[in-house]
């Protein structure tokens, strides 16, 4: 993000749409693990179509989850830059911040006008911002990791995308889940950035990679656990029944 970044231009790539459906891209060999690819588009706009956008110079605090799964307390003030759309049962917060000249307060403090989002006696509603993560189609991996090749170092041929970050466990040691996601492009000052709530789908695309470059067994079998974790930290496993090819 370039230091001259204008507030407008971040509301057009903060969020990416998400398809329910499970698709396969042909073309780039990739597997859509619960959902279809991420694009840009502008499902920003739309989710704050109709709101009342909160003027500036104001505090406003509201709860957020983070990775512990459970809740965390945001107090920002409105600006330019940094402001809140409000509807009657949902709310976006979208900034630009440099965190060397940060308004951010850790606690409320007393004398300021704070609008109090959605918990305590003033609460505007009760809506906590958690990204509903789709469900992973547990048969399209074990189908998709049924057999993998011993002669590739990418031993299997298809990127895996899910909005869950995968690890192999019980497996042969030197096989690894190694992510190959499409990270934001460099950033010449990490003190500036942007931030949104509800925060937006993760997304990530894996390569089930020899990355130790083993020799592999050949017509061999091995049951093994494939574990998955979503944004928020909560995790779930599934046995998957490899052959080596």
């Amino acid at each position: 993000m370039k230091k001259s970044v204008m507030f407008f231009l971040i509301a057009s790539f903060l969020l990416a749409s998400c398809a329910d459906g499970v698709s396969e891209d042909q073309t780039f060999g990739s597997v859509f693990a619960d959902k279809g690819e991420i694009h840009v588009d502008s499902l920003l706009l739309s989710q704050i179509a109709g709101s009342k956008k909160i003027d500036g110079g104001l505090y406003v605090s509201f709860l957020k989850p983070n990775s512990k799964n459970s809740l965390d307390t945001v107090t920002v003030l409105t600006s330019e830059n940094k402001v809140l759309y409000l509807k009657d049962s949902s709310f976006n917060y979208v900034a630009a911040y440099d965190c060397r000249n940060s308004d951010a307060k850790s606690d409320i403090a007393g004398g300021y006008d704070t609008m109090f989002v959605n918990y305590g006696e003033s609460k505007k509603m009760s809506y906590i911002p958690y990204q509903k993560i789709p469900s992973i189609n547990k048969q399209l991996l074990k189908s998709v990791l049924s057999v993998i090749s011993k002669e590739k170092d990418h031993v299997l041929s298809d990127t895996i995308v899910s909005s869950y970050k995968l690890k192999a466990k019980n497996f042969i040691d030197g096989i690894e889940f190694v992510d190959a996601s499409d990270y934001p492009e460099y950033v010449d000052d990490p003190c500036r950035g942007h931030m949104e709530y509800p925060e937006p789908l993760e997304n990530w695309k894996y390569y089930l990679e020899n990355v130790s470059r083993i020799t592999l067994p050949k017509d061999t079998t091995v049951d093994w656990i494939l574990v998955y974790t979503d944004q928020y930290g909560r995790s779930d496993s599934l046995t998957i029944t490899t052959q080596f090819k």
